[in-house]
């Protein structure tokens, strides 16, 4: 790379690996969420763990771990390319058969700009406590993902280097998984919403659950009335849990 248009102007020679640290510095520092928002993101997760849970989270890794963690990854990834993707595409297929009702419905697809890289530790530790999984899981977990460090390279030279201070590494088999319980924070908002009757989802067939939110890893389709009420309460959702997850 000789050059980058950045701001209507040309870079060029060292300020390239200006613009490289300068970038990668604020994607990876911590933006130290306030407690208060933090608290007030993940403030509706519900315990998920039994003590059983607790217990076996808790006990000394073995052989056989190994062999059960291949079955839950093809159940996982059945999941993703199947069931969650065919709700989806159905309750899409019905919004757009609901043009002649008088109230209308719509769908919101967002997706994250650098989700996995803007997690904030403090939240996930924070939601992990809520799901009571277990100190001393936490406290693995997060030396796993505190632990690294960081190096760019420009035309095959190491020109900046980083110990991150928040997110999850593209590529661990364990980001997904932590990422999905940061995305449970997420979940509840829409779920308090709905059950206030802020947000109101819509029903696939009549007689079916009333579908609010899908969520794809880092991408996630809203469903609900269309009205002002329910883009108000959306974009409240969205600030908070930005202001408590840092996404």
């Amino acid at each position: 790379m000789l050059s980058i248009n950045l701001l209507e102007k040309e870079v060029t020679g060292d300020g390239l690996a200006t613009v490289v640290s300068n970038f990668f510095t604020y994607l990876f520092n911590s933006t130290n969420p306030l407690n208060q928002e933090i608290e007030r993101a993940s403030e509706d997760i519900s315990s998920r763990l039994t003590e059983y849970m607790r217990k076996t989270l808790s006990a000394r890794y073995t052989a056989d771990e190994s062999v059960v963690g291949e079955d839950v990854t093809k159940v996982y990834l059945n999941v993703l390319n199947g069931e969650a993707s065919i709700v989806a595409f159905e309750t899409l297929h019905l919004l757009g058969s609901k043009k002649s009702e008088t109230k209308g419905y719509m769908a919101v697809k967002l997706d994250m700009s650098k989700a996995y890289d803007q997690v904030e530790w403090a939240f996930l530790k924070a939601v992990m406590a809520k799901m009571n999984f277990p100190d001393q899981w936490i406290n693995l977990v997060l030396d796993c993902i505190s632990t690294s460090n960081l190096s760019f390279s420009l035309n095959g030279m190491v020109v900046y280097s980083v110990s991150p201070s928040r997110g999850l590494r593209q590529g661990c088999p364990l980001s997904p998984y932590l990422f999905l319980q940061c995305a449970e924070a997420f979940s509840s908002l829409i779920t308090k919403a709905e059950r206030n009757g802020r947000v109101l989802g819509t029903r696939c067939c009549r007689g079916s659950p009333l579908t609010s939110h899908l969520l794809f890893a880092d991408d996630s389709m809203l469903f609900c009335k269309a009205s002002m009420i329910s883009c108000n309460k959306i974009q409240e959702i969205l600030m908070v849990y930005e202001g408590g997850s840092g996404q």
